[in-house]
């Protein structure tokens, strides 16, 4: 597939630390959905996203610092190419159709 400018595949990967709990991983989780659209996301590893969008690096980091507290961490990456490595089954079937 091959895309313009526009969209662009983002790794997002967070770290929630202090009060780390599943609810907090939930709210991270559907700032993603909320943000990205059906079908726009996949979750790759506990805590890493892989997300087809138009909205920009610095969009993403504004709308998920609103769901985290100061002391996480968070780090959003554009990929280029098919990422190597292992991770769930779905992430690798969507990132694939995706490059």
């Amino acid at each position: 597939m091959l895309y313009t400018n526009l969209y662009m595949i983002l790794l997002i990967s967070y770290d929630l630390i202090g009060n780390e709990r599943p609810s907090e991983y939930e709210r991270f989780k559907q700032a993603i959905a909320d943000n990205a659209g059906e079908s726009n996301y996949v979750k790759a590893l506990y805590s890493q996203w892989f997300v087809d969008t138009t909205k920009t690096i610095s969009e993403w980091n504004s709308i998920l610092k609103l769901a985290s507290d100061q002391n996480d961490s968070l780090m959003i990456v554009r990929l280029y190419a098919v990422p190597t490595g292992r991770y769930a089954a779905s992430a690798v079937d969507w990132i694939n159709t995706k490059f």
